[in-house]
């Protein structure tokens, strides 16, 4: 993590109104906002705001995009007012970002003397809820329900959804189209594989058997890929040396396997494949 630091106050402004989309492997219904913090893979996808109630921004943060200093600054800064419907779980969020930055998350609390340790969440005492008031005024406890209630249109409540969905699921096919890739460079790696453990370990006379053996594609999709491992001019031998076969004057041949050693070979190159290919 990087060295902790204070972030002074860039702009002047009084009041700061925010919203945010994010991610956590953590269910939020069942382990409530602090803990959904702080899974390891918890992260900010989108950062709305608006300052003194002009033009809103969205800064995605899940395509590399970055908060303007002056609002890193005015979130630590409790002369500013932020506003948010249910303020606190903004303000957990928030505070789990700005630490991961290396960026103190309350100047006061750190540099007063009876202090012992740095401040874990911004301080509450800038923070508004708009949720809140809608309650005390009798209204909807939904942003949704509210905004219907003071009139706002159905669409400009819907556009925060709307645009994480696209950018999920923007994120969700580019991944799919790599994992793709790699498992098809994985299937086919794992098929040359059992062929090369074949070749090396199959009984050997003339050596035509071994030799016969060869990987083709059957089947590809866009998400898929199937290749077959089999022997082009002596697939008849193909079983009777693996498993033996009864001799004509009694008695059994002797089993030869190769070709099961060779799939589970395969196999095994298929999972190292995939996990190199995908982490």
């Amino acid at each position: 993590m990087p060295p902790l630091f204070y972030m002074k106050r860039m702009v002047y402004m009084t009041n700061l109104s925010i919203d945010i989309e994010t991610y956590s492997s953590a269910p939020l219904k069942k382990c409530g906002a602090y803990r959904y913090a702080e899974a390891p893979d918890f992260e900010i996808l989108l950062f709305g705001y608006s300052v003194d109630g002009g033009d809103v921004r969205v800064i995605d943060l899940a395509c590399g995009e970055t908060i303007p200093p002056n609002i890193i600054a005015a979130l630590t800064d409790d002369s500013v007012t932020k506003w948010a419907f249910n303020a606190s779980f903004e303000r957990i969020c928030l505070s789990r970002y700005l630490s991961d930055m290396g960026i103190r998350l309350n100047p006061f609390h750190d540099s007063h003397e009876l202090s012992t340790e740095l401040a874990k969440y911004l301080s509450p005492e800038s923070w508004h809820c708009s949720l809140v008031w809608s309650a005390y005024m009798g209204m909807p406890l939904s942003l949704e329900g509210a905004g219907a209630v003071i009139g706002l249109e159905k669409q400009k409540l819907t556009e925060g959804k709307d645009l994480i969905k696209s950018a999920v699921m923007e994120s969700l096919t580019e991944y799919a189209d790599l994992a793709a890739d790699e498992m098809k460079k994985a299937v086919h790696t794992a098929g040359k594989t059992v062929k090369k453990e074949i070749e090396a370990t199959a009984p050997k006379d003339t050596g035509a058997y071994a030799k016969s053996w060869a990987v083709k594609k059957v089947k590809e999709t866009s998400q898929s890929m199937e290749v077959v491992v089999y022997s082009k001019t002596k697939y008849q031998l193909a079983h009777l040396l693996e498993h033996g076969h009864a001799l004509r004057n009694g008695g059994r041949a002797k089993a030869y396997p190769h070709i099961a050693p060779a799939e589970e070979k395969g196999l095994e190159k298929l999972e190292t494949e995939l996990k190199k290919g995908l982490s």
